[in-house]
Order: C-alpha cells, then sequence, then structure tokens
C-alpha cells in the first residue's frame, strides 16, 4: 500500500468530516405585513355595497356588507406606503374612519375630510382600518372618472389620450399612481393609453362601473366608460415589463437543471462499476460474473428512480448461467448443456446504457417550486489496458418545474456528448473524467398566461479520486470529485414584442467525504454489509443571487448528507439494499430526510 496514496486520502477522509459547514443566504427580507379594511353601518343597515381606491400596489376593490359589516383583507405585504380611499356612495354618509396598529413602528394618518387614510407600514405589523357610514345625507349627484396606472416590474411615464381633456395626462410610477377624481358630467368617456413605454406591455385594464356599462379592450388599450348619475368609476391600466420575471424564471430553471445534470452524474463508466471486483481485491474483470443483466434503483422518499445495463453485464449473466449449467451437468449428463458452450466474460467494446428519474422541491425564497428531471445515457467504451477503460457517451433530458409563487413554469429537452475515461491508479486509488457539450430547446411562461420558446448551449465536466481499502470484513470508500457545467440562454424576442437579452447560468462544486462498509456471511451463504457515509458539497460557484417573486436569494454554498444503510445478498443472487439519510446538516433552515430500497433479482 502507498504510503503517498494513503497520506493524500487520508486528508481528503480529515476535511470530508471536519470541514466546517456553513450556510449562505442572501439577507432576509422584512417580514410580510398586513392592512384590513372593515366597512360598518350604524344601526346594523341598510346594507351596500362601497368602492374604494388603494395605492402601494394594492388594487382597488369593492365591499359589500352584510348585516351592517364588511372587510378587505391585504396580507403578506412589504413594508412601504400604502393608501385607501373609499368612494362617495349614494344614500351613505361617511361619518368616522379609525385605525388600529400592532406595533409602534408604522404610521397611520386619516383624513375624513378627504375619505382617505395614508399608511407608512413597518415590516411584520398590522394596520386595520374601519370606515364608519350612516343611512341618510343628501344623495350624492357627483359623477368622477379616476384612472390608476399599475406599471409591474419596472418604472416609466405612460401617457393617456382622450377626446376629453381632463382624461389625457400622463402617469409616472414605479409601482401605482392614481390620477385623482375627475370631475366629469354623465355621458360616455372614452380613454386609450399610448404603447410606447420600451418593454412594457398591456396586461390588463378593469374599471369598476357598478351596472356594468363600461366595456374595455386590451388589444386596443381603450377603455369606453359609461358615467351614469352617481357613480364614481376607477380604471386601471396594469403593465408589465417581462424582462426581469422572465429572466429570473430562466435563470431558475437552468440552475436546477444544472444541479440535475451533475446530481445525475452516470456512474455505469467508472471502472470499479465495470470491473467490481476491483472494490473487494478481486480482479480488473475477467473473471467475475453477474447474476443479473440488470439494475434498478428506486427511491420512494424523493421520488428517484434509475436503470441500467450493459453488453458485459448480460454477457457475464449468461456466462453465470452456462457455469450452472455446467455443475448440473456433472450429475445429469452433457445432454443438459444443449450443446452451447459458456462465452467467456465480454472484454471487447461495451455498449451500456443507464437512466435517471428524478422529482425535486425548492422552497428558496418561498418560491414552492417542484418540477421532475429525467436523463438517459447511451455510451460505449473499450479497455485498452487492464487499467485504462476510454469510452464516449451521449446523454438525453427531459426537464420541466413550476413555480406555485410567481405562477410561472418552464420546461425544456437537451442532449449532450463527449468522452469519458476510467483508470485504476494503483491498487486502492482510481480516476474518473469526462466532458461533455450540447443544446436544449426549452418553453417559459413567466406569469403563466403565455408561453415562449429559447435555446441554450451547455457544457460540463466532471472528474473524481476515489480510494478503497479493505481490511478482513471492513471496507473504505473516500472520494473526492470536482464538477462545473455552464448553460448560455441564446437571446429572442418574447411574444410581446419584448427582447430578452442572453444570460448564462454556472454550477460549480467539490463533493467529498467517506464511505464505510462491513460484510459478514451467514451460515446460508447470505451476505450482509451495513453501511454509513458522510458527504459534504461546497458550491464554490453556485450563479450567485437569483430572483423570486421581489426578492433576491442566494442558493446554499454548503450542505451535507449523512446516509446509512445495509446490503443484503441471498446465496441464489438476489439482492437488496436499504437506506435512509439525513441533508441539511450545517444549515439552520434547510433538513431533508431520504429513504431508498435498491433492488437486483436475476432472471435466470
Amino acid at each position: 500500500m502507498s504510503t503517498r496514496f494513503l497520506a493524500i486520502f487520508a486528508a481528503v477522509l480529515i476535511a470530508g468530516i471536519l470541514v466546517p459547514l456553513d450556510r449562505a443566504h442572501a439577507q432576509p427580507p422584512p417580514p410580510p405585513s398586513a392592512i384590513y379594511v372593515n366597512k360598518a353601518i350604524e344601526g346594523g343597515g341598510p346594507d351596500g355595497t362601497f368602492s374604494f381606491t388603494a395605492t402601494g400596489g394594492l388594487p382597488a376593490f369593492q365591499i359589500t356588507t352584510s348585516g351592517g359589516n364588511g372587510g378587505q383583507v391585504f396580507e403578506g405585504l412589504m413594508a412601504g406606503d400604502y393608501t385607501v380611499t373609499e368612494a362617495e356612495t349614494p344614500g351613505f354618509q361617511l361619518t368616522a374612519i379609525q385605525c388600529k396598529q400592532s406595533g409602534e413602528n408604522s404610521n397611520v394618518s386619516v383624513d375624513l375630510a378627504n375619505r382617505r387614510v395614508s399608511i407608512t407600514l413597518a415590516g411584520g405589523e398590522n394596520v386595520s382600518c374601519s370606515f364608519t357610514n350612516k343611512e341618510g345625507g343628501p344623495p350624492s349627484t357627483k359623477t368622477s372618472i379616476t384612472i390608476v396606472k399599475r406599471a409591474i416590474k419596472g418604472s416609466g411615464t405612460f401617457t393617456f389620450v382622450s377626446p376629453t381633456p381632463a382624461l389625457a395626462m400622463k402617469l409616472t410610477t414605479n409601482d401605482t399612481v392614481s390620477s385623482g377624481a375627475k370631475t366629469l358630467p354623465p355621458g360616455s368617456y372614452t380613454i386609450t393609453e399610448l404603447q410606447d413605454v420600451p418593454f412594457f406591455y398591456l396586461a390588463s385594464i378593469a374599471c369598476n362601473d357598478p351596472d356594468g356599462g363600461t366595456s374595455t379592450s386590451v388589444s386596443n388599450a381603450t377603455a369606453v366608460i359609461d358615467l351614469d348619475v352617481g357613480e364614481n368609476i376607477t380604471c386601471t391600466f396594469t403593465n408589465i415589463d417581462p424582462r426581469p420575471q422572465t429572466k429570473a424564471v430562466i435563470e431558475r430553471f437552468m440552475h436546477h437543471r444544472l444541479t440535475a445534470l451533475l446530481d445525475a452524474d452516470p456512474d455505469r463508466p467508472r471502472f470499479i462499476r465495470r470491473f467490481p471486483g476491483s472494490l473487494w481485491g478481486g480482479s480488473s474483470g475477467t473473471g467475475a460474473t453477474s447474476s443479473t443483466p440488470f439494475n434498478l434503483a428506486m427511491s420512494e422518499a424523493d421520488g428517484k428512480a434509475s436503470f441500467s445495463t450493459s453488453l458485459s453485464q448480460m454477457a457475464s449473466a449468461m456466462a453465470g448461467v452456462d457455469k450452472a449449467k455446467e455443475q448440473q451437468a456433472m450429475s445429469l449428463g452433457s445432454a443438459a448443456l444443449n450443446g452451447r458452450p459458456g462465452p467467456a466474460p465480454y472484454s471487447g467494446v461495451d455498449i451500456w446504457t443507464e437512466a435517471h428519474f428524478t422529482a425535486f422541491e425548492d422552497d428558496i425564497g418561498n418560491g414552492n417550486a417542484d418540477g421532475d428531471f429525467d436523463i438517459l445515457y447511451v455510451g460505449a467504451d473499450i479497455p485498452l489496458t487492464t487499467n485504462l477503460l476510454v469510452g464516449i457517451l451521449g446523454q438525453f433530458d427531459w426537464a420541466k418545474e413550476h413555480t406555485k409563487l410567481d405562477g410561472s413554469s418552464a420546461e425544456g429537452k437537451g442532449w449532450m456528448v463527449g468522452p469519458y475515461l476510467s483508470a485504476r491508479i494503483d491498487e486502492h486509488l482510481f480516476f474518473d473524467w469526462r466532458a461533455a457539450w450540447g443544446q436544449s430547446d426549452n418553453e417559459v411562461s413567466p406569469f403563466g398566461t403565455y408561453t415562449d420558446s429559447f435555446d441554450t448551449d451547455r457544457w460540463l465536466t466532471t472528474a473524481r479520486l476515489t480510494g478503497n481499502w479493505t481490511s478482513g470484513n471492513w471496507r473504505l470508500t473516500p472520494s473526492a470529485a470536482f464538477k462545473y457545467g455552464e448553460e448560455e440562454q441564446q437571446a429572442y424576442t418574447d411574444t410581446n414584442g419584448i427582447r430578452i437579452t442572453g444570460q448564462t447560468a454556472s454550477l460549480g462544486r467539490v463533493e467529498f467525504g467517506p464511505e464505510f462498509g462491513y460484510r459478514w456471511g451467514l451460515a446460508d451463504g447470505t451476505l450482509i454489509e451495513p453501511q454509513m457515509a458522510l458527504y459534504g458539497v461546497w458550491n464554490f460557484d453556485n450563479g450567485g443571487s437569483v430572483l423570486v417573486g421581489d426578492t433576491f436569494v442566494t442558493p446554499d454554498d454548503f450542505t451535507a448528507r449523512l446516509e446509512g444503510g445495509v446490503l443484503v445478498q441471498l446465496p441464489k443472487g438476489m439482492s437488496f439494499r436499504g437506506a435512509a439519510s439525513y441533508d441539511g446538516l450545517g444549515s439552520d433552515e434547510y433538513e431533508a430526510v431520504t429513504g431508498k430500497v435498491w433492488l437486483n433479482w436475476p432472471l435466470n
């Protein structure tokens, strides 16, 4: 045993156990706040419908009372400035506005004359305002139109044109702004928003006409307002700059896919998998046989499954069958061999395939995202020497995800191809390397209302050092791996004619840690091997912060996983492996418990 290599892997083992695990997060946003608007009628009635306008990102709304009471709730609000104004309602008179706040950091200003309350809302605090009306007072003959401009994910100056001078205006905002009530006589009024602000498109027009006589057309950016006696109508024009949201959804999608591509690195090309006898001191693969022509693995806890096989594995399984026939022929005669000699283990070109199926969830930034990632590998390799294996592989993957926070989704399919090599450096040390290049075709729905297509170019490379030592029935198999991948999104023009520029996502990580195994045999020939492993993952390049909703968050830099399991191999070849893992060591916020079951069932 090489002292130099023992020292190297002792250092890797110590690093894998002792490196302090930390977790980097973006500064958390202030806790969400809430505004509660209550409507009360003195004496409990009669009931009515009352209209309100608001700013600070709150939409216009109506409250219909029942039994003299009603309300509207706005929760999950960010700290900031808000106003709520009650419109005049014929047959009712506003008599009082009273507000209460849950903390000391919010400020509330009541303006009864203008029927308005102004709120400076602090993070984590709630404000409740009650607007009290009584029946009576002179019927309102005032009629008015209010135009509200709401800009999402951007800012700009928006121009409105109308044959009515009072409705021709410009509104500038990076959130929500109101024109104020424009007092006008009853009649029909037309107002159109010019679509001349770069990068914005008109998403909706909403008017609160009590009798529904107002019509709107988003395609024409026009509202035709039917203003009747006593009506006070508010029309809200909502525009969206899709660039920040679209790029954020694509960036998250590419980051999740890169993570899956690096996590789902193929296992079959490795030297210790092609020649499994090398783990327990066996030969390089010229004498061992496999009892099953394929491997099937399933994980019920995290939705993962995988499948793999190769010509050499199938040939090895057939060799095992023929060996059993030869032993049987010793007592039954040569006819039991059916005239077919047993083939030697396959040692030339090996053609193999492997598949992984993954379901994931990611609640970073409270995004509540979930998705699937499936990948199929097909490869071929040949041993150049007894210690060197070279080959080429192609891979095909399918990915999709959905984020509940913003209603966005993305999906795509892609391919990659590249070379690999695997070598046995000495008795206890193995090296694996591969690289791949490819492309993908994708679709993205940034708001859940329309879908665009985009393409990417991508590449990745991985390298792994694996050590293996046995002492009697004990096995120690530490490993350290370097993995890096990049995916470049090509620029495109979306459905609304807005240019979405290109961007690049990257992910680089180092994985390290030991696996321990202990094997013993029972009297009937059953082999049992308990296993324990500790793996650390350092994302030295996690792509930086990503936008989730309105918050920038940073993926973790360090994670760790503790895994324990047992492998049972029965005398007739069937094998079973059960394992459980705890993921989230070193993190104050993230944890996961996973159970896995692996089953090899011989078909002979």
